[in-house]
């Protein structure tokens, strides 16, 4: 029971559906020989990637799951060629929130545990109209309001974290991966 299962339909048909790039199709398609043939920049960086990446916390399984068995532990460890291991927290955003008024919300547990364990946080906002995402280093001092009762939440504690323009890239496997190399070098 995956993404699948939950929209009721098959994930590379909603990527098509939103205009995903032909990259993103093939990858969810699992078609390396379409995908190094077509888009061989996009398969020569998966290949080449100067870090390597491992699905880390509650769903590393990429499974939905129940509210009672989610964690606030990152998805990934991105570890470089030299040695370095970061952890990277993905979170997604599919109503254009973030990107029109640059600001995320974060559930209290999540911001504290990304301060303490010096994450990355990769914040995506895909919608029909909104492809944008931005990369927050939590090894620096990220600056939030603390919100007492966020009723988005049912009420329970949050903080809004301001996201500069300057920090809404356009949405790209590669200008994600761009970023997150100038960010661990």
């Amino acid at each position: 029971m995956g993404l699948s299962t939950f929209f009721n339909d098959n994930l590379v048909d909603y990527a098509i559906k939103y205009g995903y790039d032909e990259s993103s199709i093939l990858i969810l398609e699992d078609d390396a020989d379409t995908l190094s043939r077509n888009q061989l920049q996009v398969y020569n960086n998966l290949l080449d990637s100067p870090f390597h990446i491992e699905l880390s916390g509650a769903n590393r399984n990429r499974m939905i799951l129940e509210n009672q068995k989610t964690s606030t532990s990152s998805d990934y460890i991105i570890a470089s060629n030299e040695g370095l291991q970061t952890k990277l927290e993905l979170v997604n955003d599919y109503t254009g929130f973030w990107a029109r008024n640059l600001s995320l919300h974060l559930r209290d547990n999540k911001y504290l545990q990304l301060q303490r364990n010096h994450c990355l946080l990769l914040a995506i906002a895909l919608t029909p109209y909104t492809k944008k995402f931005s990369l927050l280093d939590f090894r620096n001092e990220i600056v939030a309001d603390y919100i007492p009762q966020h009723r988005p939440y049912g009420y329970k504690p949050a903080y809004e974290l301001q996201i500069p323009a300057t920090m809404m890239h356009d949405f790209s496997i590669e200008s994600i991966r761009q970023n997150i190399l100038q960010t661990l070098s």
